[in-house]
């Protein structure tokens, strides 16, 4: 249940190397598993560019998120981003758990901060890459600039027991991502989207996250948008543009 229910892999094959401009990057995490990540350096030698971290659904791997364009996105956004795949996902090895996630992200964060010491660096997740997202700004927030959590869920637990019994998730669930235990401790400028239709992470969770933030920056509700389509919404990417350009403004004062 948990694999099928929390690690759904894409079976789609991940191209190997990326198409130009897109760099692979191998990284290790700490039992010497592989993770494979796809990486772009938009303006080189430029220590002002913002340098993103970006953990994507549990549904997807680095070829759909190609297929959909986000890295298309990404790139519009005039930055240095790194995306990668989980273990278990596309070409990292290694079985997927909470514990490998945040090895992975950690590793990948490690990456960044070696070879962009001076830029100004960022995490974006989405849906169970936001849960990733907040453990690792966790850890890192003396070195981080902001944080960006999409459709992001306060426990796990409580979106499984949307599709099974309460005592089935209560005994079979080891993973439980609970990022409402830790957004209290993360003091880093923070960002907090979900859709308005979500029917897989409800919107309660989104808000939940957002009144729990010591560093809320804003909170946005992105209308007419469901789970699976928040990140095709143009306001999805506006809004990350003006956070990575200056993330110490604090729009819950001015709304």
């Amino acid at each position: 249940m948990e694999r099928r229910s929390t690690y759904p892999a894409p079976r789609i094959k991940v191209i190997s190397p990326p198409p130009p401009p897109l760099e692979e990057v191998t990284l290790k995490y700490s039992s010497g598993q592989k993770i494979s990540g796809w990486f772009s350096e938009t303006t080189p030698g430029d220590d002002s560019t913002p340098v993103l971290l970006y953990l994507h659904g549990n549904g997807e791997n680095l070829q759909t998120m190609l297929s959909a364009k986000l890295f298309g996105e990404l790139a519009a956004l005039r930055i240095h981003f790194l995306a990668i795949d989980y273990p278990g996902y596309g070409n990292s090895t290694g079985i997927p758990s909470e514990k490998s996630l945040v090895e992975a992200a950690d590793s990948a964060f490690n990456w960044i901060s070696r070879n962009f010491q001076p830029n100004p660096k960022f995490l974006c997740g989405w849906s169970i890459g936001a849960a990733v997202a907040a453990q690792t700004a966790l850890k890192h927030q003396a070195l981080l600039d902001g944080v960006i959590l999409i459709s992001g869920w306060t426990v796990l637990d409580s979106v499984i027991a949307n599709r099974y019994p309460k005592w089935m998730v209560d005994k079979l669930l080891s993973d439980h991502f609970n990022t409402l235990s830790i957004i209290h401790s993360i003091e880093v400028p923070t960002l907090v989207m979900s859709g308005e239709f979500d029917r897989i992470v409800p919107l309660n969770h989104g808000k939940t996250l957002a009144a729990s933030s010591p560093q809320l920056k804003k909170w946005v509700l992105v209308k007419g948008c469901g789970h699976d389509d928040v990140m095709l919404n143009r306001r999805v990417w506006q809004e990350i543009q003006v956070f990575l350009v200056n993330p110490e403004i604090d729009w819950t004062k001015r709304e």
